[in-house]
C-alpha cells in the first residue's frame, strides 16, 4: 500500500434499542456499541451487561461479559458507550 493512502479506522457504532410497546421517543431499554470484533450491550432497567466477541461468536450466542480474559474489553467498551450516550448528537 502507498505510504499516502491512510489505513481505515474502525468507528464505533451506538445501538439504541427499543421494545416493541415503546415509542422511538421514549428513553432507549438498552444502548450497545460495536467495534472492532466486539459488542457490548447494556440493559438500562436491569444494568445487565453482555459482550460478544463477533470473530469468536459471530451467532452471539455466548455472553463473555463474566469471564476474566476479557474484562479489560468489557470496561473499556463500557466506557466508550457511557461517553457516548453523554455526547448531543450532531
Amino acid at each position: 500500500m502507498s505510504p499516502s493512502v491512510k489505513q481505515p479506522v474502525a468507528l464505533p457504532r451506538v445501538l439504541r434499542g427499543y421494545n416493541r410497546t415503546e415509542r422511538p421517543r421514549d428513553p432507549p431499554t438498552y444502548w450497545g456499541i460495536r467495534f472492532g470484533q466486539y459488542k457490548c450491550i447494556e440493559t438500562v432497567s436491569t444494568g445487565e451487561t453482555e459482550l460478544y466477541d463477533l470473530k469468536v461468536d459471530p451467532f452471539e450466542l455466548t455472553n463473555v461479559a463474566g469471564q476474566p480474559k476479557y474484562a479489560s474489553i468489557k470496561a473499556s467498551l463500557a466506557q466508550r458507550l457511557a461517553r457516548l450516550r453523554t455526547q448531543p448528537p450532531r
